[in-house]
């Protein structure tokens, strides 16, 4: 992948999209839940869902440190691999010990990838002093992930209609290909240190303070935090039970989940790429507004009509990603940013893990987890929105 006299942008970019497309064939999407009802109840899966989280949120702030201080490119490696790993022993478990070893892996993986991705980017672009086509590629890039994501959950609803197990094969053979094509990323110029545990719990702690240093992005991290942890509780497992229970089969789900993707994927690169809808002022009042309006009424909504909530936080947690990182990303030092964004992804994750340790009792105890997309709903109505009209007339001046 290496040419001469190319840039790091037009480099890593090209790698980038590879290792995003990889990343993006989670041909489990559509099985997972059907697969581990098999084994677990909805206590228990959804205790599984917060360990994976919970595993996350212990390890953000050392794998941000380790990307700091060791190299993203390094860390983009381990994440895959271990991605790969929990996914084989994922295909073989049948116990809920089995189980609690896969979640243990995979959130760990997840964390070595989560903020060492998006600091690559921005510091990528950093390198030459284009920071401002940040939410341009990061959308470019999410249209990609999105279609590919959706190619893959389509294929995996119709192979797991015959096999669940070669679904999770098939995922864990993309991550060996995140891990390969990892290795060609080139580590942007940075702020080094040598390591040491001294310089380790340094880096730990300035990674935190960047996210309360001034009043200002105490806010917007704030803001972030709450629409992040809505929009992504809904995303990575509250949609995928909400189908099954509303019994829809793998290839609904896969068929449904992709035409949602690649519509919201369209979608958000048009407005971003295409006009100026999304300044700081119409982001920070319309996001959650759409967020609430898609969730509270859910309990009404017949079994097709609940796509319709389903497509909205697919929505609002891609532009988590390319809008509002790009916010909290330009208020963040190139050394410390890996670590930064690792302990917003921290802060998420806890709310998600707290969230899903009582969803296994309420669904049970309900029928179905239309009651907590409900409550969540009334949550960014009261609190969320609230602090994005404050931040709005902040920045009403602004682009």
């Amino acid at each position: 992948m290496e040419r001469q006299n190319e840039g790091i942008i037009q480099h890593n970019l090209r790698v980038f999209y590879v290792v995003d497309t990889f990343r993006a064939l989670w041909f489990i999407t559509s099985i997972w839940v059907l697969f581990e009802r098999q084994f677990l109840t909805f206590s228990q899966l959804t205790f599984i869902e917060s360990l994976l989280m919970g595993m996350n949120l212990l390890m953000q702030l050392p794998t941000g440190a380790f990307a700091d201080l060791f190299g993203k490119r390094k860390a983009m490696m381990i994440g895959g691999f271990l991605f790969a790993l929990g996914l084989m022993i994922y295909s073989r478990a049948t116990t809920f010990s089995m189980f609690v070893l896969y979640a243990i892996i995979f959130g760990t993986a997840e964390a070595f990838i989560d903020g060492t991705r998006e600091a690559l980017i921005y510091d990528t672009l950093r390198e030459e002093h284009k920071e401002e086509q940040f939410p341009f590629i990061t959308s470019k890039l999410s249209m990609i992930f999105q279609i590919a994501l959706s190619v893959a959950t389509l294929v995996g609803g119709f192979i797991g209609s015959f096999s669940y197990v070669y679904v999770i094969w098939m995922t864990a053979a993309s991550f060996i290909g995140v891990t390969l094509v990892s290795f060609f990323f080139r580590e942007p110029h940075m702020d080094t240190e040598t390591f040491t545990i001294a310089n380790y719990i340094h880096k730990t702690k300035q990674g935190m303070k960047e996210l309360v240093k001034n009043s200002h992005i105490k806010k917007i991290s704030l803001f972030y935090v709450l629409i992040g942890s809505v929009s992504w509780i809904c995303v990575f497992s509250l949609n995928m039970i909400l189908l099954t229970s509303a019994s829809f089969s793998s290839k609904e789900i896969g068929i449904a989940i992709s035409l949602g993707r690649i519509f919201n994927s369209f979608i958000l690169f048009g407005l971003i790429s295409k006009t100026k809808f999304f300044n700081k002022t119409r982001t920070f009042i319309v996001l959650p507004i759409v967020l609430a309006v898609g969730l509270i009424p859910i309990l009404l909504l017949p079994k097709w009509f609940i796509l319709l909530p389903i497509i909205i936080t697919l929505f609002i947690s891609n532009a988590r990603w390319n809008i509002l990182g790009r916010y909290t990303n330009a208020e963040f030092e190139s050394r410390n940013r890996a670590t930064a964004i690792s302990a917003l992804a921290m802060v998420v994750n806890l709310l998600y893990v707290l969230v899903m340790s009582v969803a296994g009792i309420v669904i049970e105890q309900f029928g179905g987890p239309r009651i907590i997309y409900t409550s969540l709903g009334f949550i960014t109505l009261f609190i969320t929105l609230p602090l994005g009209i404050h931040l709005a007339k902040i920045h009403k001046n602004e682009k």
